[in-house]
């Protein structure tokens, strides 16, 4: 981690500037996100040391359970292959197959001509047309250069 406290005093106005280095670090570094500074609030947080020790523990070293406890007895009662770290199997060398990937239907025509009650798969007879809702408010239009007032009164 770099100290950015140099830059952070030539960027701040002289009342901040009076307090000198250990004042700015109280005053500022409490409140401040940068995660290139080593005095920063941000810096050294428990997620920046999972992310930089992720690779360790997830693919160099990683932890296994131990065969002979009985709390994993019901995950190691399954079958499972055992691999050993550095032993790992890539998809191609497994013999998986990957299927191709699904070819894609033909994009419709413009303006292709459509019948008004639509078009119907295997001849299926279509839906009977929709009643209109006798709860349904009566649409309201609006004449060209007409005031409209928003809200209540």
């Amino acid at each position: 981690m770099q100290d950015l406290t140099s830059e952070c005093l030539s960027d701040l106005g002289p009342e901040l500037t009076s307090l000198g280095v250990q004042g700015l670090r109280q005053a500022m570094c409490v409140r401040c996100f940068n995660p290139q500074c080593g005095y920063s609030r941000t810096s050294g947080t428990l997620w920046e040391q999972r992310m930089a020790t992720q690779v360790d523990r997830l693919l160099v070293n990683p932890h296994f359970a131990d065969p002979s406890s009985s709390r994993y007895e019901p995950v190691l009662s399954a079958q499972w292959e055992n691999v050993k770290p550095g032993g790992w199997i890539s998809l191609n060398d497994s013999g998986i197959v990957v299927p191709s990937p699904v070819a894609q239907s033909p994009k419709p025509l413009r303006n292709t001509a459509v019948p008004q009650g639509g078009i119907m798969i295997g001849g299926a007879q279509p839906p009977a047309p929709s009643v209109a809702d006798p709860w349904a408010l009566p649409p309201k239009t609006v004449k060209a250069g007409a005031t409209v007032k928003m809200g209540g009164k």
